[in-house]
């Protein structure tokens, strides 16, 4: 009998699954109704390989018989381990409730038996489960009960370089965690430690990713520059190990610093390097993303038609790869060409729905959700609903001091006195008139009574380019030749 199962396990490693089968089949049938133990692992083998043939069903039945002998066999080492086969067989069908509710009795037990390991490793694929249905707050808690047991373990084996890995990438994903619940500052701290254990372990790829997420945590923060400097890096490693699609990630996030320095020529260049690569490795989410790019580079120009296009096509990208957050981001775009030309009633249609998704998203969308905001406050406002215009410039104000980004907060307590105004509560009106010069004043910014009703806003960069209007030409020349090279794919 052990022959066939010894015979089933490497038709197995082979991928000759049908014989696997009937290698286990065979030795299961020859095992004595009494021998429990022998029994279960035979039924384990089997379950292996019937998940790894694609069987799922076939592969569950096996699993779930094992697991009801090992229960009345008292094996609570196997019971542990077939609570993790189960999860597994629930991740390959997309039931996640079901891999959750898995991995929960797998973590337990193994944590019960001492198996810190093993509990530490079903506590990091239940942060990835939680993080695939959105819940971010309860992946970090389990990412980090993950980390305290890797940093146990890390004092017991003397294979320091596995657990440093292993230490790296779960500061990673607590990093991303925080990030998209808009802790920004605390997931720059976590990422910062993944990227040292990360070089003193030699390990480029983990130090990738860290300066990835630097670098988005820098430009969430306000710090363009700094954000440049680690997506610069990050580029460097991909081309340095030929990873196109880590090139493509790397030029798209090198554009959005870019654009927030108002290099529109340079993030133009990276978009449409970007999308290059994008198409080689064939990435539709990545293109998709490199036209919403070029679409707002365009709309910066004035290029109304370009922006127009690159915006359309982005929205059908994101679309057909199911990246609600990504489209909300696009249509925002293509909202403020709306408020641009006067169209207020077709950009709210366009941000209502948008605003929704981008504020159910978490702090990842923060920025998209400010400039939503703005625009959707705006365009109520131009439509006479003055209710709607006090929700949308309300949460704007709260966005932007989570942001922490006071020019964007006054600029919202001057909107929020112009519709307190229009709406006669005088006292209102004032209260945000006197935040907002107080704001001005403290930031040194330039005031009048107009921009303190809140009637005047441009953006950040046509402001800073229509300072130096040969800047803009010179700006908007060198675009235009990038935008018609793309335009035209």
């Amino acid at each position: 009998g052990a022959a066939y199962g010894n015979l089933g396990n490497v038709y197995n490693s082979l991928g000759q699954y049908a014989d696997a089968v009937e290698c286990h089949t065979q030795h299961l049938r020859m095992v004595h109704p009494s021998d429990l133990a022998t029994r279960c692992a035979v039924l384990y083998n089997l379950g292996i390989t019937q998940y790894s043939s694609g069987a799922l069903d076939e592969a569950r039945r096996s699993f779930d018989e094992a697991l009801r002998l090992a229960t009345q066999a008292g094996d609570a080492a196997q019971v542990a381990r077939l609570h993790g086969n189960f999860a597994t067989v629930h991740l390959a069908e997309g039931r996640l409730e079901d891999a959750v509710r898995a991995l929960h009795a797998q973590y337990k037990a193994e944590y019960a038996l001492r198996e810190y390991l093993d509990a530490a490793g079903a506590a990091y694929k239940l942060g990835h489960v939680y993080v695939a249905q959105g819940n971010h707050r309860a992946a970090l808690g389990y990412f980090e009960r993950s980390l305290d047991l890797h940093h146990w373990h890390a004092h017991t084996t003397p294979d320091r370089t596995a657990s440093g890995t292993a230490h790296a990438k779960l500061l990673l994903a607590c990093g991303s965690c925080l990030y998209h619940q808009g802790e920004h500052r605390e997931a720059k701290n976590r990422l910062a430690k993944a990227m040292t254990l990360a070089e003193e372990l030699r390990n480029s790829r983990v130090r990738a990713a860290a300066l990835n997420g630097l670098g988005l945590c820098e430009l969430q923060l306000g710090n363009a520059a700094q954000s440049l400097a680690h997506h610069k890096q990050h580029l460097y490693i991909a081309q340095k190990s030929n990873d196109k699609a880590g090139q493509a990630v790397a030029h798209g996030n090198i554009a959005k610093a870019c654009f927030a320095e108002q290099c529109m020529a340079k993030a133009a260049e990276h978009y449409g390097a970007q999308l290059g690569l994008a198409e080689y490795v064939g990435s539709a989410e990545a293109q998709a993303a490199a036209l919403a790019g070029l679409g707002a580079c365009a709309g910066v120009v004035g290029d109304a038609a370009a922006g127009r296009e690159f915006n359309r096509r982005a929205a059908e990208g994101f679309a057909s790869v199911g990246d609600a957050e990504r489209l909300a981001e696009v249509q925002v775009e293509m909202a403020a060409q709306c408020v641009q030309e006067g169209r207020y009633g077709e950009a709210l249609a366009v941000l209502v729905p948008a605003h929704r998704t981008l504020a159910d998203a978490g702090g990842g969308c923060l920025q998209a959700l400010l400039r939503g905001s703005a625009l959707a406050g705006e365009a109520a406002y131009k439509e006479g609903d003055l209710g709607a215009a006090l929700r949308f410039h309300t949460q704007r104000a709260e966005v932007a001091a989570k942001l922490e980004d006071a020019t964007a907060a006054a600029r919202a307590s001057g909107d929020l006195a112009a519709v307190a105004a229009a709406m006669g509560d005088a006292c209102a009106a004032e209260e945000h008139r006197r935040r907002h010069e107080d704001a001005c004043q403290a930031l040194r910014i330039h005031t009048n009574d107009e921009v303190a009703r809140g009637v005047h806003r441009v953006s950040d960069a046509i402001t800073a380019a229509m300072r130096d209007p040969q800047d803009l030409r010179d700006a908007g020349a060198q675009l235009a030749q990038v935008l018609r090279s793309f335009a035209q794919r």
